[in-house]
């Protein structure tokens, strides 16, 4: 439902206080619906406009990462004379639980302190920081290997003007 004279959010911008004391909740309440519909239809279509992305550069994305010996990170592609085609693929660490629990009592067993290493979030879940795990030295790195686990994410897409001189 619309009221007749109803503002609009161009025309909310100008309002003096005394107009903002003359609204009505009635008023108040279709401009905060009409702002949750457009929300949402922009929520659409940044949602679809992304699938067709994914559809249209997946093939090209894995191409450039697997060119590059990658599996994520930030990668750039030149589309055409003037726009690029950014590549955003993200990636995280998993950690087994109970691989990293006996990973634990391993080192408490062999009389060293496994807090130095592993991480207790809660009573049951475990974590080693990702950082501290890529200082460590080799040996170490595999001992922890089998309860690591990397999940590459999603690739996110976007087209953008070229930069000057690339």
């Amino acid at each position: 439902m619309t009221l007749p004279n109803a503002p609009t959010f161009d025309g909310l911008r100008n309002f003096t206080q005394t107009d903002i004391d003359s609204l009505s909740p009635e008023t108040l309440a279709l401009l905060q619906n009409d702002l949750m519909t457009r929300a949402e239809a922009i929520q659409a279509d940044g949602e679809l406009l992304a699938r067709l992305m994914s559809q249209k550069y997946s093939g090209l994305a894995d191409s450039s990462y697997l060119a590059k010996g990658e599996d994520s990170g930030k990668n750039v592609v030149i589309v055409d004379d003037v726009y690029e085609l950014v590549m955003i693929r993200g990636k995280s660490v998993v950690w087994d639980q109970a691989k990293l629990g006996e990973i634990k009592d391993r080192i408490r067993a062999a009389n060293d302190d496994p807090d130095i290493y592993i991480k207790t979030e809660t009573q049951t879940k475990l974590s080693v920081a990702e950082a501290v795990y890529k200082g460590w030295p080799e040996n170490l790195k595999k001992a922890f290997l089998p309860a690591r686990a990397v999940k590459v994410g999603e690739t996110k897409f976007l087209i953008q003007p070229r930069k000057k001189g690339k």
